[in-house]
């Protein structure tokens, strides 16, 4: 949330246009360049965010522990708990992507963070909460890897099963 504040704000306040104050401390293959002509273009450069976008919902490994864990779980909460989340990083990305491209156009890079100054205080406390979240995030990715190698565990040695349930 607070780097797509900072992004928002960046993108309204003119800090990377000419003459703003920290264009000059961005290179000139990442800075500004933004098409008047047309917001939604779409060539082979576009792979990238349809990469990130595969990253950014990729939650099914999860998905079966999550329903476990969801107080009076029925399906339906499920769907209704997930179509809500997935709605809300709609939103926050569509800004976030919009922000982006309103400061940088075509020369956005992939990394976003990239194409800013390094002397831009806001820009770096929301690349040291990027970096924060990044390592946060292990411990859920390997959440889905640990049930996954225990259910095989159980199945390949089903005499030690109840030994697996205690890890």
């Amino acid at each position: 949330l607070y780097t797509t504040a900072v992004m928002v704000v960046r993108s309204l306040d003119g800090s990377y246009l000419p003459g703003g104050w920290y264009i000059r401390d961005v290179p000139t293959t990442l800075s500004p360049k933004v098409p008047s002509e047309h917001l939604f273009g779409f060539g082979w450069p576009s792979l990238s965010l349809v990469n990130c976008l595969a990253v950014a919902f990729l939650s099914h490994y999860n998905g079966c522990k999550y329903y476990r864990e969801l107080e009076r779980h029925t399906p339906s909460k499920l769907l209704h708990c997930t179509a809500t989340a997935m709605g809300i990083c709609v939103l926050l990305f569509a800004v976030t992507m919009v922000a982006g491209f309103q400061t940088f156009g075509s020369n956005a890079d992939a990394v976003i963070l990239q194409n800013y100054s390094e002397k831009d205080t806001l820009v770096n406390f929301a690349r040291f909460g990027v970096g924060l979240s990044i390592i946060a995030s292990f411990p859920l990715m390997f959440s889905g890897l640990r049930e996954a190698v225990i259910v095989l565990l159980k199945q390949l040695g089903p005499q030690c099963a109840s030994d697996w349930d205690t890890i």
